[in-house]
């Protein structure tokens, strides 16, 4: 059966988009705060969205991972409120953003579901990422 694709409205979590995650060693970004309505579309599809009340604030939340970057270097997957590519590196934790996904359905050791790559990630208010203080560059290395 076909799935088709499903635009949701979401707060940007633990972007790793151009970097692998260090626990998965995959590209991977938290699509968290969805609306009721994105969890019952996505639910229909068959994804396990999760849920967690913590200091990140996620609410509801799927996660998308990827073998390969989720950047602009084959197609036009990041871009800014006027439809314009952008480097996904500015992108940081508590980004609003508009996201189209293309569901998938994956099996391994015995588990199957439904997983989901980003066709579009449009971001409509970007938090910026914290850089390291430079505090921390003059601290001794224990």
């Amino acid at each position: 059966m076909e799935l088709s694709n499903v635009k949701v409205a979401a707060t940007v979590n633990f972007p790793s988009l151009t970097r692998p995650d260090q626990m998965s060693g995959k590209y991977s970004v938290q699509l968290g705060n969805l609306s009721s309505r994105a969890v019952e579309a996505l639910e229909e599809l068959g994804a396990g969205v999760k849920f967690k009340d913590d200091s990140y604030n996620r609410g509801h939340f799927i996660e998308c991972k990827s073998k390969f970057p989720i950047d602009n270097s084959k197609f036009n997957t990041v871009l800014d409120d006027a439809g314009l590519p952008m480097d996904p590196d500015l992108i940081g934790p508590g980004s609003k953003v508009e996201v189209l996904l293309k569901p998938y359905d994956w099996s391994m050791g015995g588990k199957s579901g439904v997983g989901f790559r980003i066709i579009k990630l449009v971001v409509k208010e970007l938090a910026a990422v914290e850089a390291a203080s430079e505090a921390d560059d003059s601290m001794e290395a224990l």
